[in-house]
């Protein structure tokens, strides 16, 4: 057996419908990939990596960038707590912060993007260990190794 995983990123920037997303993930789980990312695009880019998982058995699923301006801290890990339960395990979460004219088009102010990718990515590790967080908003922490990683655009915010 090779030690070389195989992975690739599919563009949700498409008038595509998921159920194709979904098969495409199955074609690469049965061709012998290893991991299927997707990113913002058509759709939330959890949902689909959640329809990808549950159409598959073995291929990672995942984001290469869920946008860190488009939900909470909370609810990134919440989201990527159930669907790294229901994959078993097979999530991988990548954290990015998009551009600033696509986020302006939005009316959304980056300000200190790198500082707040530092931020989110903490949160959302720690909400994904079970720590932060009261009452009902009490994270549980998953049983499976959570992949948090960060996309970035300079070698500042790689040391992310």
């Amino acid at each position: 057996m090779s030690s070389h995983r195989l992975g690739f990123v599919l563009s949700t920037v498409t008038d595509a419908p998921p159920q194709e997303f979904v098969e495409l993930g199955k074609m690469a789980e049965d061709k012998g990939f290893d991991a299927m990312l997707v990113n913002e695009g058509a759709g939330d880019a959890l949902a689909n990596a959640l329809a990808i998982g549950l159409g598959t058995s073995t291929i990672k699923v995942g984001t290469n960038i869920a946008n860190i301006y488009f939900r909470h801290p909370f609810l990134a890990a919440m989201t990527a707590w159930t669907i790294t339960e229901l994959t078993q395990g097979r999530l991988i979460l990548g954290l990015g912060m998009s551009h600033r004219q696509v986020l302006k088009s939005l009316g959304i102010d980056m300000n200190q993007p790198r500082e707040y990718l530092r931020e989110y990515a903490r949160s959302v590790k720690q909400y994904l260990r079970g720590e932060g967080g009261t009452g009902l908003f009490k994270p549980r922490p998953t049983a499976y190794d959570s992949k948090v990683l960060v996309a970035a655009l300079t070698p500042e915010s790689a040391e992310i």
